[in-house]
This record gives structure tokens, sequence and C-alpha cells, in this order.
């Protein structure tokens, strides 16, 4: 699932610049910013709701149908797509991701702030998936804690 969805992500997060007008890309980050922020507040409560009703075979198959209904939107939109790339543009992009990577790695303010990214990230990630294990596991008090927890983590992380 996690594969999946850092799949769908990036290649989402690629295509944004064919597939949005350029004027409004900036409208379209701030929607995407503020649903996902949305998501991560409700969906705690509400996953636990659903999952405390129908229970955890029926979650595998709302995933599937949402994936599928997913698809099906995306087969209905109707792509332009521009000249392919030959040879010579891709080795333009080729030589301009080195020099990205050059410049990336002669600045310590940014290789800095890229290590303090990734251990923050590691950290966050123990914790989201720690701190459930420990109630669920260790403490025995089930999925209530859980959602408020995710829930308040999220917005925690939106009021930061």
């Amino acid at each position: 699932n996690a594969i999946s969805i850092n799949f769908s992500n990036t290649s989402y997060s690629a295509a944004i610049h064919e597939l949005v007008n350029g004027k409004k890309i900036q409208k379209l980050s701030s929607l995407t910013q503020g649903s996902v922020s949305l998501s991560q507040i409700l969906a705690p409560a509400v996953g636990i709701a659903l999952y405390s009703i129908v229970g955890f075979d029926i979650f595998i198959y709302l995933e599937i149908l949402a994936t599928l209904l997913t698809f099906l939107i995306l087969q209905t939109m109707h792509f332009h797509y521009g000249s392919s790339l030959d040879s010579s543009n891709r080795e333009t992009s080729l030589s301009d991701f080195k020099f990205g990577l050059n410049y990336i790695n002669q600045r310590k303010l940014i290789k800095y702030i890229i290590t303090m990214s990734v251990l923050i990230n590691f950290i966050f990630t123990a914790l989201n998936l720690g701190i459930p294990f420990v109630i669920k596991t260790q403490l025995h008090l089930g999925n209530g804690p859980v959602g408020y927890l995710q829930s308040g983590i999220a917005v925690g992380t939106l009021g930061g």
C-alpha cells in the first residue's frame, strides 16, 4: 500500500506541470494542501468509526474500490502530450540534474537542512508507528485512543 501511494504521489507531482495550466498551479497546491490537512484530521476518527462497524476485511475492499474508481476517472481524462523527448533533451536534463547535485553538495546549509529533514521524517514516522503499537499491544487500550492520538497529531501539525 505504501509503495503504491508513493508511486502515485511521485507520478502526480512529476506530471502536474504538464496537466495544469502554469498560472493555476499555485491554486492547485493550496487546494491540495488543504485537502491533505483536512483528511489527516478527519481520517483517523472516520476510520475508527468505520472499523468498529465493518471490520478490517471491508477496509481492504474499500481500498480496492477507491483505487478502481481512481483508475476509471483517470481513463476518462483526455491528456494532450507534447513532443517526446529526443536524445539532446535527455542529455540536457541529465546535465541539469548533475548540476543540481553539485550545487547541493557545495552548500553546507542545504546539506544540513536535507539531513535534518531526513532525521525529523524518521523520528516522525517512528512516533506515528511506535506510539499506536504501544497503545494497542502493551497497554491494550483499543482503537479509540489511537484514533484520538492520530487526530491530535494532525491538528498539531496543521497548527504548527
